[in-house]
């Protein structure tokens, strides 16, 4: 399990964006035969949207640019850069 807090305390200089907490879901699992291992998971178990509290500014969407006639998201410094959606993943390592 992972979970952030909020990101609140921002620094205005610095362009810093305000970012809501989260939690995350991830499972693993793993098994080992002599020189063989196998490793899979699921990260983001429920395909949960968030954004990254030190992820940066993603700069394609502010003041300055519209999509379908609307203006963006009203910050000048764009939108918090979004986390990683659902992920599968699996490995084998074999020892010699």
């Amino acid at each position: 399990m992972v979970g952030v807090a909020a990101k609140n305390d921002i620094s205005t200089p610095r362009n810093e964006i305000k970012t809501a907490g989260y939690g995350l879901l991830n499972l693993s699992t793993g098994y080992q035969f002599k020189e063989v291992a196998i490793e899979a998971g699921i990260d983001n178990v429920f395909d949960k949207n968030y954004d990254l509290p030190l992820g940066g500014a993603y700069m394609g969407q502010g003041k300055t640019m519209s999509m379908n006639g609307e203006i963006g998201s009203g910050s000048n410094w764009g939108t918090a850069v979004p986390g990683a959606g659902r992920s599968l993943y699996v490995g084998v390592n074999y020892k010699f």
